[in-house]
């Protein structure tokens, strides 16, 4: 419990976690982008076979496929992230998303900043592109990541997504 204190609720901490419209969220207690990086970091396990098999279509199995935190390795192996980094919340429009380092047994979440800048198709809403990537952080704004574009979840639309018109 210790643990979970230090790297979540310390008020010392550059975030802060916080109510949101749907749970849990992060906000940014600076603008200094080195410190949030530091801060929000994590572990991932991987997901047992059983709960992705792809013939199984059970409310628990496509809970599990739906969960934003949810990371796929460069081999397929699906991981789950926790941690302070898994309550940051999705938008297409992010600075960072998630990376994934093998050191030892755990695989360990961090931020990498996104790179691409170019407006790319959606995959699904051929007319529609992907939001401009935002540069920074703002003091005192919630503290969002890009886990995968709108158009391929059928669980949530994000903020920006929605403010463009998409359902």
């Amino acid at each position: 419990m210790g643990r979970c204190f230090l790297n979540t609720l310390d008020p010392h901490l550059p975030i802060e976690v916080v109510s949101v419209d749907f749970g849990l969220g992060l906000k940014s207690k600076t603008s200094n982008i080195r410190e949030i990086e530091k801060a929000l970091r994590g572990e991932a396990v991987p997901v047992p076979e059983i709960f992705t098999y792809p013939r199984r279509t059970n409310s628990f199995n496509r809970k599990v496929q739906e969960y934003a935190s949810m990371l796929e390795t460069h081999t397929g192996r699906l991981l789950a992230a926790y941690g302070p980094i898994a309550l940051a919340n999705h938008d297409c429009a992010a600075p960072w998303q998630l990376d994934i380092t093998l050191s030892g047994q755990k695989h360990l979440v961090t931020l990498r900043r996104r790179t691409s800048r170019k407006r790319q198709p959606t995959q699904y809403h051929k007319r529609e592109t992907q939001p401009q990537i935002k540069n920074g952080i703002v003091e005192g704004e919630e503290i969002v990541i890009f886990y995968r574009p709108c158009a391929e979840c059928v669980d949530f639309v994000c903020s920006t997504c929605a403010g463009n018109g998409m359902e």
